[in-house]
Order: C-alpha cells, then structure tokens, then sequence
C-alpha cells in the first residue's frame, strides 16, 4: 500500500489575550523531553534570501484570479515544508533545493539557520509568538530516530502515534490545532482519514502583539471604502496623527507601524490611485527585492494622518499542491517519483498528497491579529518629493505584511480588497 504523507499549515494573528485549556493529548505532546543540542543555530543570507524568494513566487501564484481578500503565513508554509524536507532525498530533494533556494547550501546550514530563526522569534519579550510544530503518525508507523531528532532539534516537533482508524482521531488532531491557535482555528481536518495516510505534519502560529503607539477608540470613525469594484461601503477606519517611518513613489505609499518591542511590525502598501492592487501583487511577486527597496527607502516624517480601516480576513483552507508544482515541485506528490527515505525506508514510497494551510488575521486600535505579491520593477520607480501635509489614506484596496527585522522574516502576506 502506497503511504500518503500530509501536511497542514494554521496560523492566527492575534491581539488581545485569550486563555487555553489543555487536554491529554495536548498536555501529553508539551511534555518536556531531552533535545538534542548537536546544530548550532546561525543566521544564513542564503536561506533568508530563498524562502523570501520562494514566499513572493507564491503569493502571486495565491493571488492570481483571486477577486476575495486574501491571507496567508509565508512563514508557517515554509516551516512545515521544512519539516517535509529534511526527509526528502534524491530528486525530490533537488527540487525542493530549487524551488526554496537552498542548492548552495550545506544540511547543516540549512538547519543551523532554521532553529535560529525559530528561537529567535519565539524568544521576544513585548510580543507573544507561539509557533508549534507536531508529527502525527498511524499507529505501527516507525519513521527513522535520525528524521525524529532532527525534526525536534530543527524545529522543536512534538510527535505522536495515534490510532488513525479511531473515529476520534480527527477530532484529538483538530483539538490540538485549536489548542495550539488559541480556539482561533477549528476543524481544520475533516474525517476519515484516507487508509493510506500515515504521517501528518503540522505547524501553527499564534500571535498577540499591540501597535507600539495605539489609535484612540474614541477617534475611530465611519467611513468610505472604496471595493475593487468601485463599490462604496462603510467601514470603521482607525485615525491618528503621528511620527512614523513612511515611503511614497510614483507606484505606492507605504507606512510601518511597528509592534512592541519594535522588531516586528506592520507594513502597508497603498497603490496610488489608478494602479490595480491585483497587477501590483504580480509585479511585486515577480521581484522580491520590491519589499527590501521600500523597506531601505522609510523615513520619519512627523504628524502624520494615518486612517487604515478596521478588518478581519480569512482565508482557507488553502489547497497548496497545484501552487507548488506551478513552481516547478513535482516529485513530492507522486508515488513513482517521490523519496522520502529520509523519514522511512519500506517496501511501499511515502508520497504527499495534500497540502493545506489556513490563516486569520484581524487588526483593531490595539494591535494587530492575523497574513501576499509580485514583482516591483524597482528601476522604474521614481521617488517623489512630498510636501506637507503627509497622509496614508487607506480608503481602497491595500496590501500587507507582517515583518520582522531582527530575522528578515515574513510572518504574514495579505489584500485588503472588498469589505
């Protein structure tokens, strides 16, 4: 019988905090447990500069056709492919070395550069960052001890046999993604389970973080938002008046709002007035050296007028297969070409065959809850003098992400398009 590999990716984006309660299966996978310290945990331009690149190429793979908002975690996506990639050898391997920019890059470096990342996140003190990663596997299922510890050390994985013919086998796997989400993400699986699946591999993000300087309550007002269809609804739009970092070309205004602690923060990409958010994506996909030239060119500008509409987006789930293989990875969804013998070696190949992720993101005048692009021709951009008043206006569709600076990593990517 043919074994069916699968992965899930689940990421909220929280403000305001909310109270978990735990359950056997839950508490039972917290347990402490000796880790192995044999990778060193170090920063790596190469694996930094592959998965923005890989995380670009598949926003605007997720975004093309797509008329509704959109939201997801390039960070969760890529951390749970990392878990399936550490088992991957041959020319499955090979191809997830092209499509994540990994070809020059050593095992060790890779993982090495993966835990840092990883701990450094979590380890931030003025925001609360939660990101949690568990192997599920069917009873009798032995994957390799090395595979195990490798995926512990790398990215701290909980595993656990289950009994997949059990009819509450979805529910106790489902039940530990709202546990992990903080009761954000519900049924992100839906029963049975396929006989031939034998593996899971989940990761999940949460995060609660409040804007370093909130909007009033009081100041919150209704008013116009222009849908991408020329529609006007109304809308609740934060405002304020304040010194922030701010950027304006003949293409876009943008504007970063940063989170306590100020390593992660927000920014906004506007469109100037005649340029279609969607055809921005794309071009800002195709070149993802579009994010570090606006993030080079912020400057402080004093008193400025910020109105950015309250929302709540989700989306998903979010089937990523067909998205992948656009990018050119094949082997990992076929039976006859995929080699994961880096997870388990039997008579039978492990393939995956599904590939689902699902996020929710949600800003308000506290912080931010929640998760892109395309390519921008940078040399086609030319900035602009502007003159007071300044403004960020976000009064039709805007785009998103969620950065942070101390690891150059993306947490989330996302449209604001219709309300």
């Amino acid at each position: 019988m043919k074994k069916i590999l699968m992965i899930c990716f689940v990421t909220v984006f929280m403000s305001g905090c909310l109270e978990s309660g735990g359950d056997e299966i839950y508490d039972s996978l917290k347990e402490a447990r000796d880790i192995p310290n044999t990778i060193k945990p170090q920063p790596s331009d190469t694996v930094k500069e592959g998965d923005q690149a890989f995380e670009f190429q598949l926003l605007g793979q997720l975004n093309t056709g797509r008329e509704e908002n959109l939201v997801f975690s390039p960070y969760s996506i890529s951390e749970a492919l990392g878990m399936a990639y550490l088992g991957a050898l041959g020319e499955t391997k090979a191809e997830f070395d092209v499509v994540l920019g990994t070809l020059d890059l050593s095992e060790d470096e890779y993982k090495g550069a993966k835990k840092f990342t990883r701990q450094s996140l979590v380890d931030q003190e003025d925001i609360q960052l939660e990101v949690s990663n568990s192997i599920w596997t069917r009873q009798g299922f032995k994957p390799k001890d090395q595979y195990l510890m490798d995926t512990i050390e790398v990215f701290d994985a909980y595993s656990y046999e289950l009994d997949f013919e059990d009819g509450q086998a979805v529910r106790t796997i489902n039940d530990w993604i709202e546990k992990s989400t903080e009761g954000r993400i519900e049924k992100m699986l839906e029963g049975p389970i396929d006989d031939r699946a034998f593996m899971y591999l989940i990761n999940t993000i949460y995060f609660n973080g409040q804007w370093k300087s909130p909007f009033k309550e009081k100041a919150t007002k209704k008013m116009d938002f222009y849908n991408h269809n020329g529609d006007r609804v109304q809308t609740d739009f934060m405002r304020m008046k304040e010194d922030v970092d701010y950027y304006e070309s003949n293409k876009i205004t943008a504007l970063y709002l940063p989170y306590e602690g100020n390593s992660t923060g927000m920014v906004f990409i506007l469109p100037q007035e005649g340029i279609d958010i969607d055809q921005y994506i794309s071009d800002f996909s195709e070149g993802h050296a579009g994010l570090e030239y606006i993030l080079d060119g912020l400057r402080q500008e004093s008193h400025v007028t910020i109105e950015i509409p309250k929302f709540k987006i989700e989306s998903g789930p979010l089937f990523l297969i067909e998205d992948l293989k656009n990018l050119g990875l094949m082997a990992p969804f076929y039976s006859q070409t995929a080699d994961f013998r880096g997870i388990y070696q039997g008579q039978d190949p492990l393939y995956i065959s599904n590939i689902v992720h699902k996020a929710v993101f949600e800003i308000d005048e506290i912080g931010g809850r929640g998760a892109a692009a395309t390519e921008v021709e940078v040399t086609k951009e030319e900035a602009l003098e502007i003159e007071d008043p300044k403004s960020f206006v976000a009064n039709r569709p805007f785009f998103f992400i969620v950065y942070d600076q101390e690891t150059e990593t993306i947490l989330f990517m996302g449209k604001v398009k219709n309300f």
